[in-house]
């Protein structure tokens, strides 16, 4: 689930905000509640623990909130929305994640959204796992396995590195039950016997399919349920 915070003073803003975020997410298939304020202190007082903000700046002389909102929610990521082309320069001084024109352009709201995502979906921290490939060794982090597959004898390790826009896979002999019992603790689970999913990269679940950051997997009847009981409790962690 991504929580969605739009601060913006005017009403007008946040109207198209949320049905801009409407539309991005079902285009996207992912879950997302969204939240609106008409300032920072409100949004601050409110103790809102949005994972991504959206927040609407009349000029430099607005700055100053920018920065209290950054010391506030340095987790957060912050995407700053201006007429004001100075406030993108000084964005990088709160680290900012992006910056929108206004009037608000849906195509560069949406790749602002698509970073902040990519980023909320892998947690941080992680460990690494040594890993005996068809080509060689590899060292992968846990965090940026996607998801598991067996066919046969051999694994396929689908990783998206470092929030990256692709995916790469990694051929390795083994075992799908040796893989899940060292990887247990990480957030990892089955959707069927042959695909072992990290609940961090999924987006939603419609019907028989998983959607992941750049795949669809398959959730068969007699895993589905732990499955979403898992997903359900990762959620609200």
């Amino acid at each position: 689930m991504y929580k969605v915070c739009i601060i913006d003073s005017e009403e007008t803003v946040l109207d198209l905000l949320e049905e801009l975020l409407e539309q991005y997410k079902n285009a996207r298939r992912i879950e997302m509640t969204v939240h609106r304020f008409g300032n920072v202190n409100s949004y601050l007082a409110a103790s809102d623990d949005s994972n991504i903000i959206l927040l609407g700046l009349g000029g430099m002389n607005e700055m100053p909130m920018a920065k209290k909102l950054h010391e506030a929610r340095p987790d957060a990521s912050v995407i700053l929305m201006s007429e004001s082309g100075r406030v993108a320069i000084y964005g990088y001084r709160i680290d900012a994640l992006g910056f929108v024109p206004k009037p608000i352009d849906k195509n560069l709201l949406a790749a602002s959204l698509d970073k902040a995502v990519r980023k909320a979906e892998i947690p941080r921290g992680g460990v690494d796992i040594q890993l005996k490939t068809v080509g060689g060794r590899r060292r992968l982090n846990v965090r940026d396995i996607s998801y598991i597959e067996v066919r046969r004898h051999y694994l396929f390790y689908h990783v998206s590195e470092d929030g990256g826009e692709g995916e790469s896979v990694y051929q390795a002999r083994g075992v799908m039950q040796d893989v899940e019992k060292q990887l247990s603790g990480y957030n990892f689970i089955r959707s069927s016997i042959s695909y072992l999913v990290n609940l961090g990269h999924v987006r939603c679940v419609e019907g028989s399919d998983v959607y992941l950051r750049h795949s669809v997997v398959p959730v068969s009847r007699n895993y589905k349920k732990s499955f979403i009981e898992a997903l359900e409790s990762f959620r609200k962690r």
